[in-house]
């Protein structure tokens, strides 16, 4: 039997912490347990304040979950970077615009909201085989978010990275990135369309199913990935919503290119169901998924599923 453990430490600043007293764990959980609860009244008081007199215009969300921490929080959310003061203002101080020109409204609203995370991992079995090789890995993982929000619709690009280098198995280190455009609008009083564009480059776990077992370094799987979806909300917070996704996978190894492994795969989902004024909601979801792999000639010369 194979098993492997993983550490992780993630530096958090804080100000002024003393020594960590000791607690009596059940004294502790049951204190946690009771907060959790006031909290949770507390934000489903508030959540169904602020939603009172909206109607059906949020048919397209996810089922509410009951815990504060998938709920919004506006007063703990940060503000952002407008976008204006990080590009068009340097614009006119370096005189590449007039100084009176005006921003256009899609950078005007626009805010960047930016993330970096740093984190130092040790994994005792990175090939996930009988001949373990452990190793430190040390992560940075920035992100950025630029968001437009209009009266009707809204707009955001979303950027990310993941970078790992490995202390002594460097031909394990990668670099995942990924890109994603996400554009909604209002279509009518109760109608929503929307769909992304998505791009990225990451690398598959070592010992899952789609590793190429490479050693000279891991594999590689590029995902290029679109998406639409519609809804519309009827009477008596009766709701409906359709979504369709296309995603390419693209699968590399040592700088070659495993075409048997290369797929289209396609995604239709439908939901419909009945959402209650205090933020709960029943819903029915059917789903169907396919995929196509790449063909090439078997033996005899016959086009067919690389997989087949």
């Amino acid at each position: 039997m194979l098993g492997n453990f993983r550490l992780s430490a993630r530096p958090v600043p804080l100000p002024g912490s003393r020594a960590r007293p000791s607690y009596n764990r059940s004294a502790l959980a049951l204190a946690c347990l009771l907060a959790c609860n006031l909290w949770l009244d507390a934000a489903r008081a508030q959540t169904a304040a602020a939603t009172s007199g909206e109607g059906d215009r949020d048919f397209s969300h996810m089922a509410l979950e009951d815990t504060v921490f998938s709920r919004a929080r506006p007063e703990f959310e940060t503000e952002g970077l407008m976008l204006e003061d990080l590009l068009w203002e340097p614009l006119k101080y370096w005189g590449m615009i007039p100084q009176d020109a005006e921003a256009p409204a899609l950078i005007g609203s626009a805010r960047v909201f930016v993330n970096v995370t740093g984190e130092t991992e040790y994994d005792d079995n990175v090939y996930r085989a009988r001949n373990r090789r452990s190793d430190i890995i040390y992560r940075l993982r920035p992100s950025a978010d630029i968001h437009s929000d209009w009266d009707n619709g809204s707009l955001s690009l979303q950027l990310a990275g993941d970078f790992a280098h490995y202390g002594s198995l460097t031909d394990e280190d990668y670099a995942d990135i990924s890109g994603k455009l996400i554009a909604c609008t209002e279509v009518g009083a109760a109608g929503q369309l929307g769909g992304d564009l998505s791009l990225a480059r990451k690398k598959e776990q070592r010992g899952a199913i789609e590793d190429l077992g490479s050693l000279f370094g891991p594999t590689i799987i590029t995902i290029k990935e679109g998406a639409l979806r519609a809804g519309y909300g009827f009477p008596d917070s009766l709701f409906g919503q359709v979504e369709g996704k296309l995603r390419q996978l693209t699968y590399t190894a040592d700088g070659v290119d495993r075409s048997s492994d290369d797929r289209l795969e396609y995604e239709l989902t439908g939901r419909g169901g009945w959402r209650s004024g205090e933020g709960s909601t029943l819903f029915i979801e059917p789903r169907y998924s396919a995929s196509m792999y790449e063909r090439s000639a078997d033996s005899f010369g016959f086009q067919r599923d690389a997989k087949k």
